[in-house]
């Protein structure tokens, strides 16, 4: 077993909370307690928070390691725009939690060429990603005002059904009222009814939403065939 690979085991090992003794370390791994006492010192000094002595045991106390991974560029950048949010939150432990996991993934991922120099998020530092959360507000104010104005339209949006007798004209001003008001017609007529010459098909689709006529119906040839199945 490569020494590194032999650390990285050992740290496995006693991140679990319990004092492991050296020798019972050196003899799962088949190597003399001395050498096991000397990968400690070098996880020691490597920064790794071990704790313990020579005779009474070590343990890992704090941080949890996560087994190698290979991370996609998308995965990567999830992980980017997840610390940049963290960073935001208005918790000092946590904006100095996010800002360390950072440096330790722009680190290692540059180091060994995971991502690409030319790359964004995984390149730049998370500060560069938080400036588009800076708009963030503004985003979901303008989607919200949106969302409220078509709620707004749809409740105004009424079916407005008539019934009339004898002669009922419906000239260009009636239907763009009509429209202006957000209302679809349902016309039912016993007699005549005429639509104006000068109404034009998209008008008449867009206002009337069905035509019932006991008698007789006068319209343009391209406003009869634009509401050929809405009327009976």
């Amino acid at each position: 077993m490569r020494r590194s690979d032999r650390l990285s085991v050992i740290i496995e090992i006693v991140q679990d909370g319990r004092l492991h003794l050296a020798r019972d370390i050196a003899h799962s791994l088949e190597v003399s307690v001395r050498t096991i006492y000397r990968d400690f010192d070098t996880l020691v000094a490597s920064g790794i928070p071990i704790e313990g002595e020579r005779g009474v045991g070590y343990m890992l106390r704090e941080p949890v390691f996560l087994p190698p991974m290979n991370l996609s560029l998308t995965e990567l950048e999830a992980l980017h725009l997840g610390m940049a949010i963290v960073s935001e939150a208005a918790d000092a432990e946590l904006q100095t939690a996010a800002a360390s996991l950072t440096s330790k993934i722009n680190k290692v991922a540059t180091a060994n060429g995971t991502v690409p120099k030319s790359w964004g998020f995984g390149v730049y530092p998370f500060a560069q990603a938080k400036i588009g959360f800076a708009h963030m507000p503004r985003i979901r104010t303008a989607i919200r005002k949106q969302l409220d104005h078509q709620s707004e339209t749809v409740t105004r949006s009424i079916d407005r059904h008539t019934m009339e007798m004898g002669l009922r004209d419906y000239s260009v001003a009636d239907l763009e009222a009509v429209q202006a008001a957000n209302e679809v017609l349902h016309i039912k007529v016993v007699g005549l009814a005429r639509i104006a010459r000068d109404v034009t098909p998209e008008l008449a689709l867009a206002t009337i939403g069905s035509i019932n006529v006991l008698g007789a119906l006068q319209a343009s040839t391209e406003v009869k065939k634009a509401l050929g199945d809405r009327i009976s």
